[in-house]
């Protein structure tokens, strides 16, 4: 299977805690243009970003003071991995829900966990059809290059979540 699902992912303590920081006030956000990385992107479908890691195959050098609080518990909870890029993304909710492009999150072979930090009718569609919720705490796993289309929402303010991209070793 190239993906599955873990509900309740995280410890109720390290999922409150990481929701709290990413949520809260003090937590900086960064305008994107472009959602999936093609330049075919609608121009209305900006969304906002924070990334806290990057590393191999992808602009080096990012770690942000954010790190530590956010992720940590989730790479504990991943085990074994060599990291490759970990961000926040934040869609604003919209009138009517809006599926982006498929997309994969690098071209080389890779795994991400994709951890919703609330419950919303905003999700994650994959190629085969498959419709994940955003449920809070609950952790999305795909590989094998499996192509993916996120969605805003329509009920929050926002739909957030949490992108870990690395290899399992």
């Amino acid at each position: 299977m190239t993906y599955y699902v873990v509900d309740d992912f995280l410890s109720k303590e390290d999922y409150n805690n990481i929701r709290d920081i990413i949520t809260g006030n003090e937590f900086p956000w960064y305008s994107q243009n472009i959602v999936t990385g093609d330049d075919n992107d609608n121009p209305l479908e900006a969304f906002f970003t924070h990334y806290m890691y990057s590393g191999l195959g992808t602009p080096m050098g990012v770690r942000s003071n954010f790190y530590d609080a956010c992720c940590v518990p989730m790479i504990k909870k991943i085990g074994n991995a060599i990291l490759i890029r970990i961000k926040a993304n934040c869609f604003p909710r919209t009138e009517s829900l809006r599926t982006h492009k498929f997309h994969v999150d690098h071209i080389f072979p890779h795994e991400t966990c994709l951890l919703s930090l609330s419950s919303n009718d905003g999700y994650t569609l994959l190629e085969t059809g498959e419709k994940i919720k955003s449920v809070e705490n609950r952790a999305l796993f795909t590989k094998d290059l499996l192509r993916h289309a996120s969605t805003n929402c329509t009920d929050l303010n926002c739909r957030i979540n949490l992108n870990i991209t690395f290899i399992g070793v």
